[in-house]
């Protein structure tokens, strides 16, 4: 091992130079929507051992006791059982990667010039909840907010972070709706509330914003039948209606129609499809 200072110590040594002498990159992990690690854009395979003690240092995000890291991947055993398969877990890293883990006396941590897409996304959606403008103003990179945090992975220490993160990204591509409306940028904006829609058919609040932005774009008839789609959606899966601050949405939209959006809206209501009335 690659000595870094008295007691910090890189797990396997990182490279500074890549094939044929060009910079190294680096490594890059993605956790959106599933487990992908690359260096130099190369893929690297690792074990799921390997990767689960990975994506625990990902969502920590600082250094981690390593009794902490044992008694959170491995609670079933004893505690000496626990830390030998960290141990053995850590083993298998030197072996794997290069670089990538940081070990400081009892702690450990992911090495910072690992690139995560898992962090990215957190700190774009509290820039977008918070109300921040980010210096790249509204930027391309919401695609960050596209996919939910290993949705195939059922770890116990994972799920409340799974959820947490389900409900930042949804409030973001909101805010990030509405943001979009507020600068013109309507098709991205619909594209966006979409994304929530498709994450959460049933969240009233990604509906609203979609039919603001439907509004704002001059489609009145599009707003409406996404209004009825919605509340035939509910009253099905759920036997509810509405808030009254949806209804009131669109409760002024119905008479500016034309008798043709209007006839559409009546035939959603009954039938719950998109076939437009002739």
């Amino acid at each position: 091992m690659a000595a870094v200072g008295p007691t910090n110590l890189l797990i396997g040594a990182a490279p500074t130079r890549g094939p044929m002498g060009t910079p190294a990159t680096g490594y890059k992990l993605a956790v959106l929507p599933r487990f992908v690690l690359r260096f130099d854009e190369h893929p690297v395979e690792v074990t799921l051992r390997s990767q689960r003690l990975l994506v625990l240092l990902v969502i920590e995000r600082s250094r981690v006791r390593r009794s902490y890291l044992a008694g959170t991947l491995w609670p079933d055993g004893t505690e000496e059982r626990a830390s030998a398969s960290l141990r053995s877990a850590l083993w298998m890293l030197r072996h794997e990667l290069r670089g990538a883990v940081v070990a400081t006396g009892q702690h450990l941590e992911l090495s910072p010039d690992v690139q995560v897409d898992y962090h990215a996304a957190v700190d774009l959606g509290a820039h977008l909840v918070g109300g921040e403008t980010r210096p790249d103003g509204l930027g391309s990179d919401e695609h960050l907010l596209w996919y939910d945090l290993l949705p195939e992975w059922s770890e116990d220490w994972l799920l409340v972070e799974q959820e947490r993160f389900r409900q930042m990204r949804l409030h973001a591509l909101e805010a990030l709706c509405a943001r979009l409306v507020s600068n013109g940028m309507t098709g991205r904006a619909i594209h966006t509330a979409l994304r929530a829609i498709a994450a959460e058919p049933l969240r009233e609040s990604s509906h609203r914003v979609l039919i603001r932005a439907h509004i704002a774009e001059g489609n009145l008839s599009e707003a409406l039948r996404q209004s009825r789609l919605f509340e035939r959606l509910l009253r099905d899966e759920l036997g509810i209606e509405p808030s009254a601050e949806f209804r009131h949405l669109t409760a002024d939209l119905l008479p500016l129609a034309s008798g043709d959006a209007r006839a559409a809206v009546d035939d959603i209501s009954r039938t719950g499809s998109w076939v437009t009335a002739r």
